[in-house]
């Protein structure tokens, strides 16, 4: 189950960052990994599923986005 959860967050994110203009990969990748204080690493280790995306890095991928990229309905407890 987490590892499918893992997979589709990834498949998420990186069909919205893979969707963006190719000049704005860097700026919009810096963001993120501003706003959720990780490293370059873990955020292509996100883009391929090796590593758990948590809540919090979700809600800042997407203040970073400006749009839903993934859904609450399933994980709201």
């Amino acid at each position: 189950m987490e590892e499918n959860n893992k997979k589709l967050l990834a498949d998420k994110l990186s069909k919205w960052y893979y969707s963006l203009p190719v000049n704005e990969f860097k700026e919009v990748r810096d963001k993120i990994i501003t706003e959720c204080e990780i490293t370059r690493y873990i955020f292509y280790n996100w883009l391929s599923a090796k590593t758990r995306i948590s809540k919090a890095d979700q809600k800042a991928i997407e203040l970073v986005a400006n749009k839903e990229i993934f859904k609450w309905e399933q994980n709201q407890n």
